[in-house]
């Protein structure tokens, strides 16, 4: 539905302004773009049947899922599959992959970063501070590294990467989450050189 209810908003303005051959080229180009999305969620979908045990049905459920999760926060299906891919090779049941995978949508769409850092971002987060796959407790962590990186000159893929690294260490050192974020959000915004650098040197 999205799909064709932007296609026809880009239809109205062509009609408007634009040439029959460059509204021609663009919904050439929407609809190129929509099949290689339906390919990649096959595809994904066709690898999540093989690793795990989901049924048919919840195989299906969880194709209509991707697309309504995307949509709602304006990212791609295939990018949520793949969250939900990785939460269960993590170790994660069905619910619990599907909740984390919808963080991971969030904060991709939040903090402009990809599914691949935010996947592993959520899951290092969750293994260094023992939270038990909880998607509150994850979620108050984004929000919380949020607010920051909206006050200060960072930005959330930094911030990520920090957490992603040092999580662990910090942890069991006996940092709280929310001093770890303080001290690498501190570094990256005096020193501008990023979230891997300001973990390494929390770390030492």
């Amino acid at each position: 539905k999205t799909f064709f209810q932007t296609l026809q908003e880009k239809a109205a303005k062509f009609s408007g302004w634009m040439s029959i051959t460059y509204a021609i080229s663009s919904f050439t180009r929407y609809v190129r773009e929509a099949v290689v999305e339906l390919q990649n969620v096959d595809t994904i979908l066709t690898e999540i049947s093989k690793t795990s045990e989901r049924t048919t049905e919840s195989l299906k459920e969880l194709g209509n899922t991707s697309f309504a999760t995307a949509s709602k926060y304006g990212q791609k299906a295939s990018d949520y599959l793949l969250g939900v891919q990785e939460m269960s090779r993590a170790g994660f049941g069905e619910k619990e992959s599907e909740q984390m995978a919808e963080l991971s949508t969030l904060a991709q769409s939040a903090g402009d970063m990809t599914a691949e850092l935010a996947n592993e971002y959520l899951i290092a987060t969750n293994a260094g501070y023992k939270f038990g796959g909880s998607a509150e407790k994850l979620n108050a962590v984004l929000n919380s590294q949020n607010y920051i990186t909206n006050r200060n000159a960072l930005n959330m893929s930094e911030l990520a990467e920090a957490t992603k690294i040092v999580a662990s260490q910090a942890a069991q050192s006996g940092i709280g989450i929310d001093e770890m974020t303080a001290a690498v959000g501190t570094m990256i915004a005096t020193t501008q050189q990023g979230g891997e650098v300001a973990s390494r040197a929390l770390k030492g």
